[in-house]
């Protein structure tokens, strides 16, 4: 399993603190985001991780490096569009080194508890999505409609009263399942153009009745961070809720082990 971690945007809500760095190295608690991130990597024994960079690059790569603190193999791909383009294309610069693998999706600015991670790793499919099941939605939600287990719709658009819950932002593929969604990509990118967002291509083959499954991670602590306002959330309440977790799956794990 690898893992795919999309770090290249600029964090504009977030001014002023991403004049001076990028999103992912805003610091929570001890360490930034990206360490977080990495942290939960380590903790669900995935090694092999490629970092799709842009904004301010160089730091990133300074604060990662090789991932051997973690006990990781980092590797890079850099997209020079950033300033001009969203996700899908840093999913699409990737792709060579995603082909053939079974991969995890992961936006770089969601904290979350890596127990999202072990669940998805359990859970069988195609293509397997972290659905929030709980909350209130609106419109920059990127909603999930589901049909008997199956996902039919992922999109921002979709009436909240439509939606079964929300995606967080994190995305597993098998081998068939990562080449359906690539080829949706570039796709879509020959078709129109380096823009829009990956669940573009989720919605397109969902809407074609193409086996996607999800794992509700209503009971598990999350936040993407996207403003001011979320990085306070995650600050205070959220960190110390995985922080919990963290400690209880710490502690379930020496039950086990005894």
């Amino acid at each position: 399993m690898k893992a795919l971690i999309l770090a290249a945007g600029i964090g504009k809500r977030l001014k002023p603190i991403t004049d001076r760095i990028p999103k992912t190295l805003i610091k929570i608690r001890d360490k930034p985001i990206l360490g977080h991130i990495l942290s939960n990597l380590k903790k669900c024994k995935i090694k092999d991780v490629v970092i799709v960079t842009g904004y301010r690059d160089e730091l990133i790569k300074d604060y990662v490096g090789s991932g051997s603190k973690w006990g990781l193999n980092v590797s890079y791909c850099h997209s020079e569009d950033y300033h001009c383009t969203e996700n899908m294309y840093s999913v699409f610069l990737a792709s060579q080194e995603l082909l053939g693998q079974n991969f995890i999706l992961i936006n770089a600015d969601d904290m979350f508890s890596p127990s999202i991670i072990s669940k998805m790793l359990k859970k069988r499919g195609r293509i397997v999505i972290a659905v929030d099941g709980e909350g209130t939605l609106g419109s920059e939600e990127m909603k999930v409609k589901v049909d008997n287990g199956r996902i039919c719709s992922v999109t921002k658009q979709m009436d909240p009263s439509q939606a079964f819950g929300e995606d967080i932002g994190i995305t597993k593929f098998n081998k068939e399942g990562g080449k359906a969604f690539l080829d949706t990509i570039e796709g879509i990118i020959q078709k129109r153009g380096p823009h829009g967002w990956f669940q573009e291509a989720i919605d397109q083959l969902a809407r074609q009745n193409y086996p996607i499954t999800y794992v509700n991670v209503e009971d598990e602590p999350w936040i993407e961070i996207d403003d001011h306002f979320d990085l306070k959330w995650a600050k205070i309440p959220i960190s110390h809720m995985i922080a919990d977790k963290i400690k209880s799956m710490g502690r379930k794990l020496k039950s086990i082990k005894k």
